[in-house]
C-alpha cells in the first residue's frame, strides 16, 4: 500500500521506519538469544531487507546536491556507518552476527565511495580500505577482515586495468602511456600490506577463544598462507607494469621524435627491463636458494622471450626490434653464466 499510494517522501519515510524495526529485531534476537550459536537465516533476510528499505529511502529523500558533493553518496555513507557501528558492537560477542553487518556497511561504502569520489581518487581510496581492512585483520585476529581487505583490493585492481593503466597502454602508442602509474603503485602497495599481514598463526588462537568463530573463518584461516603468496608474487607483477609504463611515459615526454619512435625506443629498454630483473631475480634465488625467486627469474625471461618474438618481431622497427634482441640475448648469456657456477656451489655446499 505505501510503496503504491504514498508519495515519494512519504514512502520513504514508513520504509525508514519499517526497516529500522526490521534490523534492529534480527539484531537483537541473534545478539540476546544465547540458544542461537549459529547466524540464524532470518536474521540475514532481516538485515538485507532493511538494507534494500534504507538504499531506496535515501535516494528518493536526497537530492544529488549543488554538484561540489554528491548527498546521495554522503546518505550511503550513513547507511553503511550504522551497519558498521552495529557490526563493531557485536564484535566480543557475536562474530558471525558482527561480520554480517560490518560486510554489508562495506559493500554499501564501497559503492558511496564510488559515487563520491573517481578516478585515480577511488583508487586510493579503495586501496587504503584494503590496507586498513588487512591492519584490522592482524590487530583484531579476524581472518574474516583479510576477505573483506581483498575485496577492495580486487575492485581497485579491477578499476585500475580497466580505467586508469588499461594494458592496452603497453602495447598501443600513446601520447602519455603511463597516465595510470599512480593508481598502479596504490595497488602495489595495498597488495603488498596484504600479504604482510597474512601472516601464519596469526588467527588461531583467536578462533579458540570461540565467540562465534565459524567455520568459514577457519576455512580463510587455512587460505592465508596461499592468498600470501598470490598477493605478494602480484605485487610484483604490479611493479613490474609500472615500471614498463613509467619507461614509456619518460621517452614519451623527453626523448625527440614522434609518438611511435618514442614508443619503440621505449619498448626497447622495457624488454632489457624484464631481462635484467628475471635475472636479479635468478641471482638472489641461486644465492639464498630460494626456488620460489628461480622460479620467477625464469618466468621472467621466458616473458621477455615471448615478448620479443611476439610483439617486438612484428612490431617494431628494425633498429629497436634488433636492440631488443641484443639486450634479452645478453641478459640470457649473463644469466646461464651465473646459473652455472652458483648451481655448481650449491649443489657442492649440500654434498
Amino acid at each position: 500500500f505505501d510503496g503504491a499510494e504514498l508519495s515519494d517522501n512519504h514512502r520513504s519515510f514508513s520504509f525508514l521506519a519499517v526497516g529500522a524495526c526490521l534490523l534492529l529485531a534480527g539484531y537483537l534476537v541473534q545478539l540476546l538469544d544465547e540458544r542461537l550459536v549459529r547466524l540464524n537465516g532470518l536474521v540475514v533476510v532481516a538485515s538485507l531487507l532493511a538494507l534494500g528499505l534504507a538504499i531506496s529511502a535515501v535516494l528518493t529523500l536526497v537530492d544529488r546536491g549543488d554538484g561540489t558533493v554528491d548527498m546521495r553518496g554522503v546518505a550511503l555513507l550513513a547507511v553503511a556507518a550504522v551497519y558498521t557501528a552495529l557490526g563493531a558492537i557485536a564484535f566480543r560477542r557475536a562474530r558471525d552476527l558482527s561480520s554480517l553487518h560490518w560486510a554489508l556497511g562495506l559493500a554499501v561504502a564501497a559503492g558511496a565511495e564510488a559515487v563520491l569520489v573517481g578516478g585515480g581518487w577511488l583508487v586510493l581510496v579503495w586501496a587504503a580500505s584494503a590496507a586498513g581492512l588487512a591492519l584490522l585483520a592482524d590487530r583484531l585476529a579476524e581472518a574474516r577482515f583479510l576477505a573483506a581487505s581483498a575485496g577492495y583490493l580486487l575492485l581497485s585492481l579491477g578499476l585500475t586495468l580497466a580505467r586508469e593503466a588499461p594494458p592496452s597502454d603497453l602495447v598501443r602508442a600513446s601520447s602519455h602511456p603511463g597516465h595510470g602509474i599512480a593508481s598502479v603503485a596504490l595497488v602495489a602497495a595495498a597488495a603488498a600490506v596484504f600479504a604482510r599481514f597474512c601472516t601464519e598463526g596469526a588467527y588461531v588462537t583467536a578462533g579458540e577463544r570461540g565467540g562465534g568463530y565459524g567455520d568459514i573463518a577457519r576455512e580463510l584461516d587455512e587460505r592465508r598462507l596461499l592468498w600470501r603468496k598470490y598477493s605478494a608474487w602480484g605485487a610484483g607483477v604490479l611493479v613490474v607494469y609500472g615500471l614498463s609504463l613509467a619507461i614509456l611515459e619518460l621517452y614519451e615526454r623527453f626523448a625527440p621524435g614522434t609518438v611511435d619512435t618514442n614508443f619503440q625506443r621505449g619498448h626497447t629498454n622495457v624488454s632489457a627491463l624484464w631481462g635484467l630483473l628475471g635475472l636479479g631475480l635468478l641471482y638472489v634465488g641461486l644465492r639464498r636458494d630460494v626456488r620460489a625467486l628461480r622460479l620467477g627469474g625464469f618466468a621472467l625471461f621466458g616473458v621477455s622471450l615471448g615478448k620479443i618474438f611476439l610483439y617486438d618481431l612484428s612490431n617494431l622497427s628494425a633498429v629497436t626490434r634488433a636492440l631488443s634482441f641484443l639486450a634479452v640475448g645478453a641478459v640470457l648469456l649473463v644469466g646461464a653464466f651465473f646459473y652455472q657456477r652458483l648451481k655448481t656451489q650449491l649443489t657442492d655446499r649440500a654434498a
